[in-house]
Formats: C-alpha cells, sequence, structure tokens
C-alpha cells in the first residue's frame, strides 16, 4: 500500500487549535506590562486608533441677576476643545516554515508534536520580537515597528499631535537639574511625587496601574525597604493583580513597581547638557485605562487568511501568524516618566539625594 504525505489540508486542521485567543493567552504573558495589555486590549476596525482627546477648557462664568445671554457674556461661538489623534496600524508577521523532509518522513503523530514545536517557537519569537520594541520602537526609524511606550510617556509628538499646539498632550515628567547636570536620585520618594503630581492634575481616579523599571533600578528601589515593609505591602496590596499573577512588586503609594529587562536604563553622563546625551535610568507611570494596546481583529493573532501553502520555488509548507496594531492612548496626561536617574552611589550618594521637579503639562 502506498504510503501518503501531509497536505496542506493537514496542517490547517492541525492549526484550528490556535483560536486567536490561545495565542493572544500564549503571546501577552511574562511581563506584568503584556498581562496589563492583555487586560486592556482595545479592537479596532479601520486604519488606526483615533481617539479624541481634548485639549482647551471652555470655562463657565458668574454673572449677576438678571443678566441676559449673548454680547460679551456668553460667546455666540464655542473655542475648540478637542480633537483626534491618530495612529495608524503597525504590521507584523511571523512566517511558520515547515520543512518537506522533516514532515513527509513522519508519522501522524510526530507530525502534530512538530506542528506543536514550531508554533510555540513562533509564538516564543512574536513575544520576544514584540517585547523587544514595547518601550523604545521608533516609527520614524522603521515603519513597520510598533511605537514603543516611551513615545507616550514624553512631552514630544505623539498620534501626530505636538504640545507645542496642545500644551496638555504631554506626560507628567521629571528630568535631570540645572541643564541637565544633576541627575535624579532613585528613591521612592521621587516615585511618590510622580504620583501626587499625576492625581493633582488628573485627579484620584487616575493613579497609575503600573510603574515600571529595568531590573538593575527595582534592586536600588526594593534596597530601601527592609523586608517586613515589603511583605507587609504585598499583603495589603493582595488584591492587586500583579500581586495575584505572582510578580515581585514594591508598592508607593498603593502603586506597584514592577522590574521589566526591556524598560530603559543606562549609567548617568555627567557634563551633558540634554535630557538625551545625560542618559539615565528611568521609570515609566502607565494607566491603562488610557494607554492601549490596539489591534484589527480581522488580521491579528491569525494564520493567513489563504491557509497554508506549498510554493514552488522551495519544498516547504508555508504559513503566517499576524499582528496588526500598535499603542496610543486618549488622556496623555494620565502617563508620566522620570529620566535621567544615576544609580551609581559613588556618582549620587543617597546624603545627596533630594525631592526631584514634576513638570506639569500645560502649566
Amino acid at each position: 500500500m502506498a504510503e501518503t504525505v501531509p497536505s496542506t489540508s493537514t496542517f490547517d486542521a492541525l492549526t484550528e487549535y490556535y483560536t486567536p485567543e490561545v495565542l493572544i493567552d500564549n503571546v501577552f504573558t511574562g511581563t506584568p506590562v503584556w498581562d496589563m495589555f492583555r487586560k486592556n486590549m482595545m479592537p479596532v476596525s479601520g486604519k488606526g486608533y483615533m481617539p479624541i482627546i481634548m485639549y482647551d477648557a471652555e470655562g463657565g462664568e458668574w454673572y449677576d441677576e438678571g443678566d441676559q445671554v449673548g454680547g460679551t457674556l456668553h460667546p455666540d461661538v464655542s473655542g475648540d476643545i478637542a480633537t483626534r489623534a491618530l495612529f495608524a496600524h503597525q504590521f507584523y508577521r511571523n512566517p511558520v516554515r515547515l520543512n518537506a523532509q522533516s514532515t513527509d518522513l513522519q508519522g501522524p503523530l510526530a507530525i502534530v508534536d512538530l506542528m506543536k514545536t514550531y508554533v510555540k517557537n513562533k509564538i516564543e519569537s512574536t513575544r520576544q520580537d514584540l517585547s523587544s520594541h514595547l518601550f523604545i520602537g521608533n516609527v520614524a526609524a522603521d515603519p513597520s515597528q510598533v511605537q514603543g511606550i516611551s513615545y507616550g510617556c514624553s512631552d514630544g509628538i505623539w498620534g501626530g499631535l505636538d504640545p507645542d499646539d496642545f500644551p496638555v498632550w504631554a506626560a507628567h515628567i521629571m528630568e535631570g537639574e540645572n541643564t541637565f547636570a544633576d541627575p535624579v536620585a532613585p528613591s521612592l520618594d521621587n516615585l511618590s511625587k510622580m504620583i501626587r503630581a499625576i492625581t493633582g492634575t488628573c485627579g484620584q481616579n487616575e493613579k497609575p496601574d503600573l510603574i515600571v523599571v529595568h531590573d538593575d533600578y527595582w534592586d536600588v528601589l526594593y534596597g530601601q525597604l527592609t523586608r517586613n515593609e515589603y511583605n507587609n505591602a504585598r499583603v495589603a496590596n493582595g488584591d492587586n493583580p500583579i500581586v495575584k499573577w505572582g510578580y515581585s512588586a514594591i508598592f508607593v503609594n498603593g502603586v506597584p513597581i514592577v522590574s521589566d529587562r526591556d524598560a530603559t536604563g543606562e549609567a548617568w553622563e555627567a557634563g551633558k547638557n540634554t535630557r538625551a546625551l545625560a542618559a539615565g535610568y528611568e521609570a515609566y507611570f502607565l494607566n491603562f485605562r488610557h494607554l492601549k494596546l490596539y489591534y484589527a481583529p480581522s488580521r491579528s493573532f491569525k494564520w493567513d487568511p489563504d491557509g497554508w501553502r506549498r510554493p514552488t520555488d522551495y519544498d516547504q509548507y508555508l504559513n503566517y501568524f499576524y499582528f496588526w496594531g500598535g499603542i496610543g492612548g486618549d488622556h496623555r496626561r494620565t502617563l508620566g516618566r522620570i529620566y535621567n536617574v544615576c544609580l551609581d552611589p559613588d556618582v549620587l550618594p543617597m546624603s545627596d539625594w533630594h525631592i526631584g521637579t514634576v513638570k506639569i503639562p500645560g502649566a
């Protein structure tokens, strides 16, 4: 009896298990930021995410008894108070290529195992590809990248809108002082001040969900606590999802501080006169009610609509795993970032630590 080899329909049947839900649950896991994005993902149709942002305030008026509407008391036309940001979809795909020599000589069960191994590898590599750009993805340098969190947590152009034109369209910022000659101290007090600045601007209901720092920065923060203080804070915040998911977290003002090896951080450079040149470690203040991972449902976390194929120019089976989407937001003032943090005690001893200054958007 002649032996048969698998066809593309065989692989189509095997990949039916890997539904969008399964793929999402396996790609967006492993770090606090990914898990928070997974919890707050936003499906978006069309060309991209276009949230309305409020950028001005039209105030009321005090009036005397008998004052009439109109004239100088009430302008005929309201001023512009809102506009739309535009976060276009970025396009990612990861090819899954099964060598014919590795598949056509396998038995049915071996093919299933081989398929699982290949798909598992692609899910893991997709997570790594997206994670490497999660913070610092630069669309200007490579239009095919997702734009990183660092753009939202800053005071530059984001979503096509410039803070020079829309002053409140910026994050809260703390950075080096005296023309960047003095670095920011890696103190819990500075993180606390940033939280208080954000809630002072946006309200207590807009407290950050998460503060993210590099592993080295987190270690310095952890060193400022006793073990009892650390453990007691985790118990007191046991209902926080970060604790429930099992991540290590320091709490300040009720906000968890977590580490991520992809978060930006490097040695602070003395004698520099710009934020970028002074470098240093950074802290990101994230609010996932307003910072969203958006995606196109039609082509995200799905296989190629045409299924598996066997191209004529090489002896393999081919399929693609897709993500079309990006990172955007609608209320940038709820975000924050600390720049120019110096961790080196020889450069910035604890005795020289002081509370930094927060730049308030629109102030």
